[in-house]
C-alpha cells in the first residue's frame, strides 16, 4: 500500500497537544520577576524560544509520523511519537464518511475528513483526518459506497424559499444566543472590553427606546430571544444554502454549504430510521421535513441533518420516491381509543395551572416587579398553551402501522410531531407497559427502541394490548406481565 501523509496544516492543529509545556516559561518567568525584574527575565528568554522550538518540533514529528494507507478495501492510519498505534477500517464497513472544508483551510487545500461506522460511540467518530483535498477525493473515490456512474445519480436540490423554511423550523433562540455570546466575547478579547461594552450598551439603548410600555427588563429579555432566534435561523440558512441531497444504488450523498462547506457520503444499509418531521406551524401550512437516523450523521456539531429540508406532502413524495423508496408510510392500523385524551393532555395542562398560579403568587407578593411578572408569565403561557396544541394533534393522529417489512410509527416528542419509518430489521428493542388503569380497558403505551451508537425512543401512546402484541411480533406467554421489557421473539 502506498504510504500518505496529512497535510502540513496539521502542524499546527497538533501545537495545542503540548500547550501543558508553555508552563515552563511562565513558572521562570515568575521566578525571574520575584528576583530581578526585567533584566532577569531577558536574560533567561532562551529558554522560553527552547520550550517553543521543542513544541514546533514535536509537531513536527508527529505529523512526520502520522501515516495514512489505503487499498480498495482497506484503511489504515498509524500515528504517535514515543507510542505507535494503528486504526484498520474495512471499507465495506463504513457507515459515513463526512468531509468538512472550513473557510480557513480553503486556501490551503486542506480539508477534515472523518470516518465512521458502527464500531463507533455516540460522542465520538471513529477516524478523524486532516488531509489534502485530492487525497480525500481519492479515499472515497477507492472506496465501495462511490463506485457509481455519474449519469446514475438520482438528485434533488430545494429552492431558497425552503431552506428558508427549515432554518425556520430548526431554530432556537437558546442556540442564538449561545452563538452571539461567544461571538461578543471573542470581539472584545481581539478588539478590547471598550468595543465589547459598548455593544451592550447599545442594546441596552435599543431595549429601553424599543420597549412600547413593557417593562425595560421584560422588553430586554424578549429582544434577547428575538435577536438569538434571528441569529440562529441565519445561521441555517448559510449551513445549508447549495444543498443537494443525491442516490447512488448503494449510498446517499449529501452536500451543502457557503462558507463551510459540508459532503457527506451515507451507506444505505446504515440507515436506521427516516424522521418525517413537522412542528405544528409547518403541519397546518402543510409542510414537510425529512431527517435520517444514520450512524455518524448529524453527530458533530453545525452537522447538516437533514435530507428534504421543507417540502410540501406532493413534493415529499415525489423525492422520497426516487431518494428512499423502500421507505414508505402506511395509514395507522393501530390508534389511541378516544378515553385516552386526558393521558396526552396532563403534561401540558399541568404547565397551563402551574404557570399562572405561579405568576399570581409573585404578583402578590412583590409588588414592584408586577409589571415583569405579568409579561413573563404571559410569555411562559404562549409555549405551553402551544405544547398543549401539539399533544391535542398528537392525539388524534399518533398511531403504529406495519406492512410486513417496515414500521411506521406517528407520536410527539417535545414541540415536533413525528412521522418514523422503521426497517423490522433495524429494531433492537419493543418495551410493552400497561398501568393499572389500562388494564382496565386492555390498552398499552409502547416504546420502540432503537439502539446503535445512540438511544432513540420512540413512545406510542394507549393502543390496544392484543393488537400491539401481534403487530410487533412479541412472543408472550398469556401470564406474562407486561410492566417489564418484552422482546421479539428469536427464532
Amino acid at each position: 500500500m502506498k504510504c500518505y501523509r496529512a497535510h502540513p496544516i496539521m502542524i499546527l492543529e497538533n501545537l495545542w497537544r503540548f500547550l501543558f509545556l508553555l508552563i515552563l516559561p511562565l513558572v521562570r518567568g515568575f521566578f525571574a520577576a520575584l528576583q530581578g525584574g526585567l533584566g532577569d527575565w531577558l536574560a533567561g528568554a532562551w529558554f522560553d524560544i527552547l520550550v517553543l522550538l521543542v513544541m514546533v518540533g514535536l509537531s513536527v514529528i508527529q505529523w512526520l509520523r502520522f501515516q495514512i494507507r489505503f487499498t480498495d478495501r482497506l484503511l489504515q492510519v498509524d500515528w504517535g511519537i514515543f507510542y505507535r498505534k494503528r486504526s484498520r477500517i474495512q471499507l465495506d464497513q463504513v457507515c459515513t464518511v463526512s468531509v468538512v472544508r472550513p473557510f480557513f483551510l480553503k486556501p490551503f487545500g486542506a480539508v477534515h475528513m472523518t470516518v465512521d461506522t458502527l464500531a463507533g460511540n455516540s460522542d465520538t467518530v471513529d477516524l478523524r483526518l486532516t488531509i489534502s483535498r485530492k487525497l480525500s477525493e481519492q479515499v472515497i473515490r477507492g472506496q465501495n459506497l462511490r463506485e457509481y456512474d455519474r449519469s446514475e445519480v438520482r438528485s434533488y436540490r430545494p429552492g431558497t424559499v425552503n431552506v428558508a423554511v427549515l432554518s425556520i423550523m430548526m431554530s432556537n433562540s437558546l442556540a442564538g444566543i449561545l452563538f452571539l455570546v461567544a461571538l461578543i466575547s471573542q470581539l472584545g478579547n481581539l478588539l478590547g472590553e471598550a468595543f465589547s461594552n459598548r455593544i451592550v450598551g447599545t442594546f441596552q439603548r435599543f431595549a429601553q427606546m424599543m420597549a412600547f410600555g413593557i417593562p425595560p427588563a421584560a422588553a430586554a429579555l424578549a429582544y434577547i430571544l428575538l435577536f438569538g432566534w434571528l441569529y440562529s435561523v441565519l445561521l441555517n440558512m448559510v449551513r445549508y444554502q447549495r444543498f443537494t441531497v443525491g442516490r447512488t444504488h448503494k449510498a446517499l450523498l449529501i452536500s451543502g454549504g457557503v462558507i463551510t462547506n459540508r459532503d457527506y457520503c451515507i451507506a444505505l444499509d446504515s440507515i436506521n430510521f427516516v424522521d418525517i418531521r413537522q412542528t405544528l406551524m409547518s403541519r397546518l401550512f402543510g409542510i414537510y421535513s425529512v431527517f435520517v437516523n444514520a450512524v455518524g450523521f448529524g453527530k458533530q456539531k453545525d452537522d447538516l441533518s437533514a435530507v428534504l429540508p421543507a417540502t410540501t406532502r406532493q413534493g415529499m413524495r415525489r423525492c422520497m420516491a426516487y431518494l428512499l423508496p423502500e421507505y414508505r408510510e402506511k395509514q395507522r392500523q393501530l390508534k389511541p381509543n378516544a378515553g385516552a385524551i386526558f393521558k396526552f393532555i396532563i403534561e401540558p395542562i399541568w404547565a397551563c395551572v402551574l404557570i399562572p398560579a405561579a405568576a399570581t403568587v409573585v404578583y402578590l407578593l412583590f409588588e414592584r416587579w408586577r409589571d415583569v411578572t405579568v409579561f413573563i408569565g404571559v410569555m411562559l403561557m404562549l409555549p405551553a398553551v402551544w405544547f398543549l396544541a401539539i399533544r391535542l394533534w398528537d392525539f388524534f393522529t399518533s398511531g403504529v402501522a406495519f406492512d410486513g417489512e417496515y414500521y411506521t410509527l406517528r407520536y410527539s416528542k417535545g414541540m415536533f410531531l413525528h412521522t418514523v419509518i422503521i426497517p423490522k430489521s433495524k429494531m433492537a428493542y419493543v418495551d410493552v407497559r400497561q398501568s393499572i388503569i389500562q388494564k382496565t380497558d386492555q390498552k398499552c403505551d409502547v416504546k420502540f427502541r432503537t439502539i446503535f451508537e445512540s438511544r432513540n425512543i420512540h413512545h406510542i401512546r394507549n393502543i390496544d394490548r392484543q393488537e400491539a402484541i401481534d403487530i410487533c411480533g412479541l412472543d408472550v406467554d398469556a401470564g406474562d406481565e407486561t410492566k417489564t421489557p418484552i422482546r421479539p421473539a428469536v427464532k
